[in-house]
């Protein structure tokens, strides 16, 4: 799990000496901890496209590619277009 400085603070109250702070910042961990787990949890969407959208995502991971100055690493560059569309 990500880790942040956020989550270091709200961690750090779950042993207030307020028993209603300390419950309050158990539930936002578990609240916190069930999104996440439900969004990584959730199948990867993999779209087949026609010739025009799979041109037009090909032309997108050029651009990418030229804007990060990744010399076109493939891997990466499918990441990013697949977080952009």
């Amino acid at each position: 799990m990500l880790v942040s400085v956020e989550g270091h603070a709200v961690k750090h109250l779950t042993s207030h000496a307020n028993k209603s702070v300390s419950q309050l910042a158990r539930r936002v961990i578990s609240s916190w901890k069930n999104h996440f787990e439900e969004k990584l949890s959730r199948p990867s969407l993999d779209v087949r496209c026609d010739h025009m959208t799979t041109a037009s995502r090909a032309t997108a991971r050029r651009h990418i590619a030229a804007a990060l100055a990744t010399g076109g690493a493939l891997e990466s560059l499918v990441r990013y277009e697949r977080a952009l569309f």
